[in-house]
């Protein structure tokens, strides 16, 4: 299992959707296990959500496309910006994580 801050660096360097990384993530928490049956974290918002609901429960989110990206936040944090706005909810999501010093 990557440690937070490798996966975090590996989702904000995605230029678009990836099931590596949607695999890796799922492996971080351990949601599913490692196949193309995993959720579609960066590609689809949706499963984005999902996850942001599970690992922080109760949380505010907020995700959108702005200038032809993905922006995203949690709680009214900083926003991140990323290629979609599921990667950028994934993003964020890990980032809330971090500076709560989650898994």
């Amino acid at each position: 299992m990557a440690d937070l801050s490798a996966l975090i660096e590996h989702v904000a360097a995605l230029t678009g959707p990836s099931r590596e990384v949607d695999g890796e993530v799922a492996d971080h928490f351990k949601a599913y296990a490692f196949d193309w049956s995993n959720p579609y974290f960066t590609l689809s918002l949706d499963a984005a959500v999902a996850l942001v609901e599970r690992v922080l429960p109760g949380c505010d989110w907020e995700a959108e496309k702005w200038m032809g990206k993905g922006i995203a936040g949690i709680n009214s944090g900083d926003n991140e910006l990323a290629a979609t706005p599921a990667i950028a909810l994934v993003l964020a999501t890990l980032r809330a994580l971090q500076a709560k010093g989650g898994e």
